[in-house]
């Protein structure tokens, strides 16, 4: 399949995308709030570098914050939403043949 040039660009944008949403993914922190890991309590903390991780800021919250985590079901749909929006504006970019 040949793309026009358009449609290269835009891939390539959603290849930088794709990679930058990787970069500064999603994050988690969970905390049981008993012993029994059925009873948690989970809150985003937003978007923070892959190779540093989110900090916590506030004192209040060290006591109940036990680790974090990439949300990774939430990074997987926007990946997911990437690739359907390049594949219609590659589909709606298209060049039409004269028959």
């Amino acid at each position: 399949m040949n793309l026009n040039s358009s449609q290269k660009a835009v891939t390539i944008g959603a290849i930088v995308v794709v990679f930058l949403m990787g970069l500064y993914p999603p994050w988690t922190a969970t905390s049981p709030v008993s012993g029994d890991r059925s009873n948690k309590f989970s809150a985003d903390v937003g978007y923070h570098s892959i190779l540093v991780g989110p900090r916590i800021g506030r004192r209040d919250l060290e006591a109940f914050v036990m680790s974090f985590s990439v949300n990774s079901t939430l990074l997987l749909v926007q990946w997911i939403g990437v690739c359907i929006i390049t594949g219609l504006l590659c589909a709606v970019l298209a060049d039409k043949k004269k028959q």
